[in-house]
């Protein structure tokens, strides 16, 4: 895939169709959004990286595009990044350009020439929230170009698409929106605004928004919006990803869905497939809302035992397996890494699943220790590592008496001692990670529960958030 056929490849079919409406009134066609692409970075022999600090504007939108049109490869990173964090990143990944609040600065002079880029490597993206890891996976112009494909083929997208894009470009879900739609030539409405401001649903409103994405924050938010009283006509499509949403909430969206003309469609996927794996056909919905559904168009999903052997037997457990052309290159931890070429011929999901008699998959646990808050996966590992620091800095006791667990929507936090004052820590860990405290639940106890190796059990620890107990230190899983 060369750097022109990624996003851009029909563009000259759409010059005229106006490509983003921005919640404050800018507007831009296909013709007039090359042309600002094309003003931005002046011309170079060397392959340069770009940090991009995005606020969900045309202009970012543009440094973003921008990039990718003079292949460049771009780090997307959230509005509301840290000033501490931002510095790490500078530091470890050495950008040449930084754009933050508007302004585009060089680098060039303030760091030391790294090591070069891949020639295929075109978007790094953050895989652990707001965690501090400094941690990105590594997409190419075929990934990036491959998704956006597929998913423009499973939602039957056309340029008479108006997607109302508010969720974050620098979060996997968000820029698979926008990249999806440009490919086919649809009109983007991009928005920084909450759903709970007015101007949110009064922009959806007059710009006839056809399609609105969100996680499973979002969809309670929805909810307690009252959004199924709203009268939007233009509205047909609603999809959500980023976490799961409880089976009996996609059974009622996907029921009011069709019984007022629209269409509910429940999606999986991880930034390392850069946003889509699978998909649950709105026709299915209703039928199975407990599936993730299908691979996604020129994807294969699969089920392996622990041996790595292929299961083919129905409603058997295995790790999830998928293997598609937007699998990541790998991942990155520093300037080094920029260098590799393509190192994941398949993705491990981490997710343990079943397949029914239909061929629909549906996911029963996890492998690894992560979860989504607000549809942004959260590395359990990484928060309990922070935190533990933290802990050491300022008591005491030795670092093994806290410990993290979790399940998608909420983070659970364990601190063995007395004294404690759970409400400061609750606060300083939503603080720490970007969410709200209703999201974190903090206990405090007398012993963590442990393996007989010595080791946290977290399998108990999570039984007593999950039932109110506290299990003894000594049970063995």
């Amino acid at each position: 895939m060369t750097v022109s056929q990624t996003l851009d490849a029909n563009w000259s079919q759409f010059h005229s169709n106006v490509a983003v409406i921005s919640a404050e009134g800018e507007r831009l066609t296909y013709q007039q959004l090359a042309s600002e692409t094309d003003a931005i970075f002046p011309p170079t022999e060397r392959k340069e990286l770009v940090l991009l600090v995005t606020d969900n504007s045309p202009a970012s939108l543009i440094v973003y595009l921008a990039a990718l049109r003079t292949g460049r490869a771009v780090m997307l990173q959230p509005a509301t990044i840290a000033a501490d964090r931002l510095d790490d990143l500078i530091t470890c990944y050495q950008p040449d350009w930084l754009w933050k609040a508007g302004k585009l600065i060089s680098l060039q002079s303030n760091v030391a020439r790294g090591a070069p880029v891949h020639p295929e490597l075109a978007v790094l993206l953050s895989t652990s929230g707001s965690t501090g890891s400094p941690k990105q996976v590594r997409l190419s112009y075929t990934n990036i170009h491959a998704n956006a494909r597929s998913i423009a083929s499973y939602l039957q997208l056309t340029p008479h698409e108006r997607p109302l894009a508010h969720l974050p470009m620098s979060y996997s879900y968000g820029l698979s929106v926008i990249n999806s739609h440009l490919l086919v030539g649809a009109t983007v409405l991009l928005t920084a605004d909450s759903m709970m401001e007015r101007r949110f649903w009064q922009f959806c409103r007059e710009q006839q928004a056809t399609s609105l994405s969100g996680v499973p924050y979002h969809y309670e938010m929805l909810e307690r919006l009252r959004f199924q009283r709203m009268d939007l006509p233009a509205l047909t499509t609603l999809t959500q990803a980023g976490g799961r949403l409880a089976t009996d909430k996609v059974q009622a969206w996907a029921e009011w869905s069709r019984n007022n003309g629209k269409c509910f469609i429940p999606m999986y996927g991880q930034t390392e497939a850069t946003a889509r794996i699978s998909y649950l056909p709105a026709e299915m919905v209703l039928e199975f809302p407990q599936c993730i559904g299908i691979a996604i168009p020129d994807g294969r999903l699969q089920l392996q035992d622990e041996d790595g052997a292929e299961i083919t037997a129905a409603d058997q457990p295995g790790e999830l397996i998928y293997q598609g052309s937007n699998v990541m290159m790998g991942y990155a931890s520093g300037r080094d890494d920029l260098m590799r070429g393509n190192e994941t011929p398949a993705l491990s999901t981490g997710d343990i699943a079943c397949r029914n008699s239909r061929g629909l998959y549906y996911i029963v646990g996890r492998k690894k220790r992560f979860i989504k808050l607000f549809g942004v996966r959260t590395s359990l590992d990484e928060v309990e590592q922070r935190l533990r620091q933290q802990w050491a800095a300022t008591n005491t006791l030795g670092v093994e008496h806290i410990a993290c667990c979790g399940q998608d929507q909420q983070l659970c936090i364990a601190v063995a001692g007395k004294g404690i004052a759970a409400d400061a820590l609750q606060q300083s860990a939503s603080q720490y990670l970007g969410v709200h405290p209703s999201v974190v639940q903090v206990k405090v106890l007398e012993e963590l529960p442990v393996t007989e190796a010595g080791k946290i059990n977290y399998v108990l620890l999570q039984s007593c958030f999950d039932s109110d107990d506290t299990p003894s230190r000594g049970a063995p899983l």
